[in-house]
């Protein structure tokens, strides 16, 4: 009886009955509704404006079964404007986190792109948001010689699935730090560059993903209480590629723009570096 209902309401006031039917019914009896109403209108083809109305308050996994009911569906649910909007109203504007927007907009992404963007965040609220949780993959980082994590970064670098580690070892008479770089795209972990630093004082990490500089470190053993800047070099074969920690260059302290994590200071007057 209410599915009858419904029909007629939508032809009547589209939006109101949206709004109300959110209200009332399941989520799952609301999106049957709408698709046998979308079925049993398509003789009297509604404009597309219409049909973009209503797709805009449903699920993105109620779109893609839409996008299977016919041919007009399949080619309005791929039209970038659709899932621009939605990004907009149901991502966006409440502050919800996007997974891989990075270098995205709503202009010069494509209409896959913008779709997948929806997708990843409508999926990352509802697992965050979940009040039982379930991880989907769990990995374990062995810190060298039984020391113990103390900090970890996600390195900003395009097509590479990055983290760093920053573990510590107290030992009689001095402190020993690891710097190891790991690669997620691997499972599990592997250490792929690992750099040994003695009395560390402070560290920071360039956000800057293209630069030569990847971390900047200030240990108390450093000549003339310089900051050190390490970077990542590749030293390629015929077979594979190494990836290892840069010979660390001298700069004199400072605040360094582009780097985050603490404030450099030292006996030198701050100077210029190019990052």
């Amino acid at each position: 009886m209410v599915p009858v209902k419904v029909p007629l309401l939508l032809n009547s006031t589209l939006h109101s009955c949206l709004a109300t039917t959110s209200d009332v019914l399941s989520r799952d009896f609301r999106f049957t509704a709408i698709r046998d109403y979308l079925l049993l209108m398509m003789p009297i083809e509604l404009p597309d404006d219409v049909f973009l109305v209503i797709f805009l308050h449903l699920h993105w996994k109620e779109i893609r079964q839409m996008r299977l009911t016919c041919r007009k569906c399949h080619r309005l649910t791929k039209q970038k404007s659709l899932w621009q909007r939605l990004l907009q109203t149901q991502i966006l504007d409440n502050n919800v986190p996007v997974p891989g927007l990075r270098g995205l907009s709503l202009e010069n992404g494509t209409s896959e792109e913008l779709e997948l963007l929806v997708i990843n965040a409508q999926e990352l609220r509802r697992k965050w948001t979940s009040p039982s949780p379930v991880p989907k993959r769990t990995s374990h980082l062995q810190a060298p010689n039984s020391s113990r994590v103390i900090r970890l970064h996600f390195l900003k670098i395009p097509d590479r699935k990055w983290l760093l580690s920053l573990s510590a070892k107290v030992d009689p008479g001095h402190r020993r730090f690891w710097l190891q770089l790991w690669d997620l795209a691997q499972y599990p972990p592997i250490s792929i560059a690992t750099q040994e630093i003695h009395n560390l004082n402070s560290m920071a990490v360039n956000e800057v993903h293209d630069a030569s500089g990847v971390v900047a470190i200030h240990a108390m053993s450093s000549p003339k209480d310089d900051s050190v800047l390490l970077s990542l070099h590749r030293y390629r074969s015929p077979l594979q590629e190494f990836i290892c920690f840069r010979e660390p260059r001298y700069y004199p302290a400072m605040t360094m723009n582009g780097f985050i994590g603490g404030t450099w200071k030292g006996r030198k007057s701050p100077c210029s570096l190019e990052i």
